[in-house]
């Protein structure tokens, strides 16, 4: 098991493959979205030359690999794990158990960095912003505009998050310029362009699709839900009413696509999300600032 890092030149020896079915997952489907199309399994890989890690991409990683030792590190399982996933994306270092939890509750998208994520992130950055802190909306965009490229550099800038972040960046664009009404067309815009880019993302990736409806549903529904949630307090420090409002909006959304893709249905998923996502801002900011200590000085740790 040696260590690979970008820009390595590598001599890779093996036997070609076609993807086929997994347990009714499509798995050369999925890798056509990029452009692969075949697979290798127990290659004998030899090292040629060591890249010089100098390019931006490659600072990104390591910052996130710094990010992943020290929280490994200074946190203790399954807590560790769990801010690694939300964080960094690292889905797969959540025990089994723990992301069985997750699924059950319907809040397993908490564990990755998906578009459904993103959006309703940065929705509720949003709202935080102009309800507790007080920050107008045309103001308001940018502190969010900052902890969602953050977050998403932090993560390693993988292109779902990337277009997911275009994505939920581009409604809250229409909500800063006092035109929420447009947000529907920035949407789609937006979707038709990265379509025009690689038109596979719209049949072959399900994160593809879960960013778009999530973003459309909170483009959509979180005004009639106000309304029918008048009677739900909106506490200045917990604005209730409206992370209901925004959660459902998105959940409604993407229903379809998890039942189709997951069969799951959870009846307390609602509620759940509610409690969850209203302290997510908080816990991600919180462990960014954890680990931007850890860059400067282990002595902050």
């Amino acid at each position: 098991f040696r260590s690979y890092q970008l820009n390595d030149f590598l001599q890779i020896e093996c036997k070609l493959s076609q993807p086929g079915i997994i347990e009714d997952f499509n798995y050369h489907e999925y890798l056509t979205r990029y452009d692969i199309y075949s697979t290798c399994s127990w290659a004998k890989i030899e090292i040629l030359k060591k890249g010089n890690n100098q390019g931006i991409y490659s600072k990104i990683l390591w910052v996130k690999n710094k990010t992943k030792n020290s929280i490994n590190t200074y946190f203790t399982e399954p807590q560790g794990s769990f801010i690694s996933a939300s964080l960094l994306g690292l889905k797969r270092q959540v025990p089994q158990e723990v992301r069985d939890w997750f699924s059950r509750s319907g809040i397993s998208h908490v564990l990755a960095i998906s578009g459904l994520h993103i959006s309703i992130l940065a929705q509720l950055i949003m709202i935080f912003c102009t309800s507790v802190l007080l920050i107008r909306r045309q103001k308001a965009f940018w502190p969010t505009l900052v902890i969602i490229i953050l977050f998403v550099l932090l993560a390693g800038a993988p292109a779902s998050a990337v277009r997911a972040a275009i994505m939920g960046l581009g409604l809250i664009w229409t909500q800063k310029i006092g035109r929420p009404q447009a947000g529907k067309r920035i949407i789609i815009y937006t979707v038709a362009i990265m379509l025009l880019v690689n038109p596979k993302l719209l049949k072959a990736d399900i994160g593809f699709q879960l960013s778009f409806m999530a973003v459309f549903g909170l483009s959509l529904l979180p005004e009639y839900f106000n309304q029918i949630f008048q009677k739900i307090p909106n506490f200045r420090i917990f604005p209730l009413r409206q992370y209901l409002s925004a959660s459902l909006s998105a959940q409604i959304f993407v229903l379809p696509l998890v039942l189709d893709y997951f069969g799951n249905l959870s009846l307390i998923a609602p509620l759940a999300n509610v409690l969850v996502l209203s302290i997510l801002p908080l816990i991600m900011i919180l462990g960014f600032l954890f680990a931007l200590a850890g860059l400067i000085h282990f002595w902050l740790m």
